[in-house]
């Protein structure tokens, strides 16, 4: 029985020996007589690789003019699929005239040549089918998230060393588990924007963050916009149109983020985070157990800060409840010429223009946008364009010097546009009061008083209350500035200059600082429409008109050393 089934095997292996040994001779024969036709199959399927490829190249081009980015599969198809027809195919099809050639004179046909050619075909068919199935992608390219280099964040930043403790001490709030939210405030022009974006580049470079993204907020926020420019930094695309859909999809992306600075530069007023999409407190996945696990597990922290960017400090602390906020203050005296210097060039050097860049200097009172703005406008400029920017800076008239009406200008009037009526009112009477000693809190209650600029308020007590609370606000607005007393108050320079300027347009207020003959320019120049008129201390001589015509004026406020000046019986009178 074992012998039966022993024989049994060996004929069962000998058969399908003999079968495969049967196929693999029918395989090279076919090889012989059949190469034409593989020749053709060949053909064929590279025709059908070649439009293939085109329809695939054409989706690249469409990705990239879009700003995507090709898959790496996608381009090493594309080029297997090029090497394919040039470096396999095009050599077989090239020998297919040698093939129909005969041997021995005519004879016989090139029996070795053709079963050649077809045995590479037949190879060559089997890769072309591979690549033929490799190349059905579902897509071809991806978006990616923006990347922000550190040029970008930093570009023209300046190292100043009175911007190094803020900075450093706003990298240790970001480092901090206990807050998530940071405020930076300052005045108009001080450099808020160039710190934050500082903060940024420094945050990646440490690689505090995974991802840092940054947008503008304005006094008049547009959450779509807010929405989309982070949407962009983050690769995320919104399929919902409206703002509380794009909030629910961007708040879910946002929380799916492990550690994540968001920068909301320009803040005016409250701004309801929710109602855009950005968590905040403990919204964010993961807080909450942060502060239990981060010591235990460094390495796998969880961090989400928000960082704010205001000229109001109260809108920070108050509004947006931010305990740690930072201040960007003005630049030293030192680091104010050596930007100008940086700016203006080599000519600040020579001996005519020396004087007047110091002075220059000094009128833009260390405000770095009004000292680049100013410095690029004297640029290259013959020496009466330096005079005439300096008495324009003296005249308190800023507007006249290039670029400063967009610049300096546009913010400051920004700033007191976005005020309450009485805070606006205090503003152009702490304009006409201001002197270089400073303001002094009880005269501004005293003519507070006197034109009535509060509302519901008879009492001195009560007025005094609502001066001080009205300062705190313009100071926490950055318009106004602490002196070196607690009795008085200042007010940058250039602030000064466009209050003058807003005083006398809209209200007819006039602070006349500079003249040649007082009674000719009260007699001719200021308008009969004037409501206040201020002449700042200084030496007016002797000589003031018999009486003033001005019926709307209710204020007139003459500061001068001349003890012996006379004033006219009927002075007042009109």
């Amino acid at each position: 029985m074992a012998a039966e089934l022993g024989s049994a095997a060996v004929s069962g292996v000998a058969s399908k020996a003999a079968e495969s040994a049967f196929d693999s001779i029918g395989q090279h024969i076919s090889y012989l007589f059949k190469y034409q036709s593989y020749i053709n199959d060949l053909k064929n399927q590279v025709e059908d690789l070649g439009n293939a490829r085109e329809r695939v190249e054409h989706q690249v081009d469409e990705a990239r003019r879009r700003g995507e980015v090709v898959e790496k599969d996608v381009e090493r198809w594309l080029k297997r699929v090029n090497d394919f027809a040039e470096g396999v195919v095009k050599p077989i099809t090239g020998d297919e005239d040698k093939a129909k050639k005969r041997c021995f004179i005519g004879l016989c046909p090139n029996l070795i040549q053709r079963y050649m050619l077809g045995k590479k075909a037949v190879k060559a068919l089997a890769g072309g089918a591979d690549l033929s199935g490799e190349g059905n992608f579902s897509s071809v390219s991806y978006r990616p998230a923006i990347q922000r280099t550190e040029s970008v964040y930093i570009r023209g930043f300046e190292a100043f060393d009175s911007r190094m403790p803020v900075f450093q001490e706003i990298m240790e709030a970001l480092k901090d588990a206990n807050d998530n939210m940071v405020g930076v405030y300052g005045m108009a022009g001080v450099g808020k924007t160039t710190l934050a974006k500082n903060v940024a580049s420094q945050a990646k470079e440490d690689k505090l963050f995974d991802e840092v993204v940054m947008t503008a907020v304005t006094q008049t926020p547009d959450f779509k916009k807010i929405q989309e420019e982070i949407a962009d930094q983050l690769g995320l695309t919104f399929l919902e149109q409206s703002v509380s859909g794009r909030s629910a999809r961007l708040r879910d992306r946002l929380k799916r983020e492990k550690r994540i600075l968001v920068i909301l530069d320009d803040i005016w007023a409250k701004l309801d985070l929710d109602a855009v999409g950005i968590p905040y407190g403990d919204m964010h996945e993961g807080i909450c157990q942060e502060k239990e696990v981060r010591k235990d597990r460094k390495d796998d922290e969880r961090r989400y800060k928000i960082l704010l960017t205001s000229r109001d400090r109260y809108v920070l602390r108050n509004h947006m409840n931010i305990q740690k906020n930072f201040l960007v203050d003005l630049l030293s005296d030192e680091e104010a010429r050596c930007l100008f210097r940086k700016v203006v060039g080599d000519s600040v050097e020579n001996s005519d223009f020396r004087p007047i860049a110091v002075e220059v200097v000094r009128k833009c009172a260390r405000l770095p946008i009004a000292i680049e703005t100013v410095a690029t406008a004297l640029k290259s400029k013959s020496l009466p364009v330096w005079e005439d920017a300096l008495g324009q800076l003296t005249r308190s008239n800023p507007r006249q010097i290039e670029g400063m009406a967009e610049s300096v200008c546009s913010i400051i009037e920004l700033s007191y546009n976005f005020l309450k009526i009485e805070e606006k009112s205090l503003f152009l009477l702490c304009g006409l009061l201001n002197a270089s000693s400073g303001i002094v809190i009880s005269d501004l209650l005293k003519y507070s008083m006197g034109l009535h600029l509060f509302r519901d308020v008879y009492a001195l007590e009560d007025g005094r209350n609502r001066l001080l609370t009205l300062i705190h606000n313009l100071k926490a607005s950055s318009l106004l500035l602490d002196s070196i007393t607690n009795y008085s108050v200042k007010m940058h320079d250039l602030i000064h200059a466009v209050v003058i300027s807003i005083a006398s347009s809209e209200e007819f207020m006039f602070n006349i600082k500079n003249f040649g003959d007082l009674k000719e320019v009260l007699e001719e120049k200021i308008p009969k429409t004037a409501t206040a008129i201020t002449l700042p201390h200084r030496d007016i001589g002797d000589v003031l008109p018999q009486s003033l015509e001005y019926p709307k004026l209710k204020v007139f406020l003459l500061d001068s050393q001349n003890r012996s000046l006379q004033i006219p019986d009927l002075l007042f009178q009109g």
